[in-house]
């Protein structure tokens, strides 16, 4: 193992390649507290992926307790090999120790006993003036402890509260400030060109470490699909209703009505005429009221005709018991437009009786299709979640392959898009000779291959992240990511989406870049620095004024101790900035 000692300010790329030129497969990083490394996670990060690429084990050694928060949160090893050894050489001066030894014996010796020894020993040192002091102030020592336990309250409650005084007068005259700031921040958008191909049939893409190029899994599944349908076909052996309706002709010709015509009432129920009728036509005829004022009014023709019931409704539900209706039920005819039917309409004057609803069920050509049909659309509608189910069966396998559960980055996700999830249908069964069967219901069955692709959710990521960093102001940092508001649209494909080998996508990703107001760091530095450079001694609206001015805030708060204060503490050591 080859240690390799970071300077504080050394950038990523210079560590990068120090990385690849150390011939070893085990290496130590000693990272000293405050270093640039531990300013973005993205730079430890691409530590990680270049020791993968160069097959080498990292250890990394450091202080900075925030580093270490972030060492663990991307998956990297901290060393700790310094307790290790500490433990290995108190364990081995144990052992060494002889088994059984007597061990010695120590006297006991009291506290008074130790006090006395080493007041005698500095009795002797000091000289004949200063043994007089020292017997002077252990007189009044005496002297306070022979006092009664009234008197020794009093005393110590008087000190307690002079302390507690003291202390209270001093944070009340001393002034602090706090300012609280949110850094301006602003959305940004990049659209990144993934490649989702497979490594061995493609290993020319991924030799390129700069393109964005993910390995993926390929699935290719056969499933079946079996359903029961309810025949809807049914052969009527009830009986069906009769009765005599008043048709009324409103117009002022006659109405010619061909046989079989339809009559319907509101509930849908349909009546024919046997034969061909003519409607009268409406006519007007003088009438004299109460009063012998005399009127002109039109009377409608009318014609009595036998109609009967049909077997089946507009809905081709049968009608049965459902055509037994009462007296004066108002008929329409469905063939005329909504004005005519204004003009000629019906009304039996007597219930309408003899239906009886009695039949039986059986398979039509149309029940064949429609069932054929829905197997094909339900194998496809589950075909999307059967690979879903897959691919969580892998990431089960996978987490159960190792000592620790694999976290929901580094597991697969399905390539979700309906151009990248191919179908075929291979076989849908349905029983011979199933057609004018007497039967309620038959089943099908289908068989369906499906093929899609999977990849990484951590590697997808970290291509988008690199997409939005190199977006990112020099002077700003990228503070946030909304993998969620992704968007992604295919550019093309091998072979027209068949082969599933060589995907190029489209992927728009958002973030949000703030000014870095780290104090570590040469922009947050100049940044605090302006701030506390201008702010002491001032009022607070002034101050506030200032800061919200700047470019680089969002927003600004100011908190002042004590609260009746309306200036900022001239000292700048009494001013803490903390940022939202």
């Amino acid at each position: 193992m080859k240690t390799l000692y970071v300077d504080i300010d050394e950038d990523i790329t210079t560590l990068l390649e120090k990385v690849s030129t150390l011939k070893s497969a085990v290496l130590l990083l000693v990272i000293p507290k405050g270093s640039r490394l531990f300013q973005n996670a993205i730079n430890l990060k691409l530590l990680q992926k270049r020791a993968k690429e160069e097959d080498k084990t990292l250890q990394i050694f450091t202080n900075d307790e925030k580093g270490k928060k972030m060492i663990q949160a991307v998956g990297l090893k901290l060393y700790q090999g310094h307790a290790k050894k500490r433990q290995q050489q108190q364990k081995t001066a144990i052992d060494q120790l002889p088994k059984g030894a007597p061990q010695p014996k120590v006297k006991k010796v009291s506290i008074t006993e130790v006090s006395e020894s080493k007041r005698k020993k500095q009795t002797d040192k000091v000289s004949s003036p200063q043994k007089k002091q020292q017997s002077k102030t252990q007189k009044e020592w005496v002297k306070f402890f022979m006092l009664n336990t009234l008197q020794k309250k009093t005393v110590l409650g008087f000190s307690t509260l002079a302390v507690l005084f003291f202390f209270v007068v001093m944070y009340i005259a001393i002034p602090s400030a706090t300012i609280y700031l949110t850094p301006a921040s602003n959305v940004l958008e990049a659209t990144v060109n993934v490649t989702l191909a497979q490594q061995q049939t493609n290993p020319e893409l991924f030799r390129n470490p700069s393109s964005h190029t993910i390995n993926v899994t390929p699935m290719d599944l056969t499933f079946e699909k079996n359903l029961v349908i309810p025949t809807t076909g049914k052969v009527f052996t009830g009986s069906r209703a009769r009765c005599n309706i008043k048709i009324f002709n409103e117009r002022t010709s006659a109405w010619n009505l061909i046989a079989n015509t339809r009559f319907v009432d509101d509930s849908g129920v349909v009546f024919r005429i046997q034969e061909a009728l003519e409607v009268p036509a409406a006519r007007f005829q003088i009438v004299q009221d109460e009063e012998g004022n005399s009127s002109r009014e039109k009377v409608p023709g009318s014609l009595i005709a036998s109609v009967q019931a049909d077997e089946l409704d507009e809905e081709e539900n049968i009608i049965g018991a459902r055509g037994n209706l009462p007296a004066e039920t108002k008929f329409i005819l469905p063939g005329l437009s909504e004005f005519n039917q204004s003009l000629l309409y019906g009304m039996n004057e007597t219930p309408c009786l003899g239906g009886v609803t009695d039949y039986y069920s059986i398979v039509t050509e149309d029940d064949v299709e429609a069932a054929q049909e829905k197997v094909r659309v339900e194998m496809e509608s589950a075909a999307r979640q059967y690979l879903i189910d897959y691919v969580e069966g892998i990431n089960v396998e996978r987490a159960n392959g190792t000592e620790t559960e694999a976290s929901d980055l580094s597991q697969l996700v399905l390539f979700d898009d309906a151009y990248a999830i191919n179908y075929e249908v291979l076989d849908i069964q349905v029983p011979e000779d199933i057609v004018d069967q007497r039967v309620d219901e038959f089943s099908v069955s289908g068989e369906m291959r499906v093929r899609g692709v999977a990849y990484e959710r951590q590697r997808f990521y970290e291509h988008l992240e690199q997409g939005l960093l190199s977006r990112v102001h020099p002077e700003k940092v990228l503070s946030q990511i909304d993998f969620d508001s992704a968007t992604q649209n295919i550019v093309f494909s091998d072979s027209d989406l068949e082969s599933l080998s060589n995907i190029k996508v489209s992927v728009t990703v958002r973030g949000i870049e703030e000014y870095n107001f780290d104090p570590r760091s040469d922009e947050g530095q100049q940044i605090v620095n302006r701030i506390l450079d201008y702010v002491p001694g001032i009022p607070n609206v002034d101050a506030h004024y200032f800061i919200a001015n700047l470019e680089q805030i969002q927003q600004a708060r100011i908190s002042i101790w004590p609260f009746w204060k309306n200036e900022l503490p001239t000292r700048r050591s009494s001013i803490t900035i903390k940022v939202q």
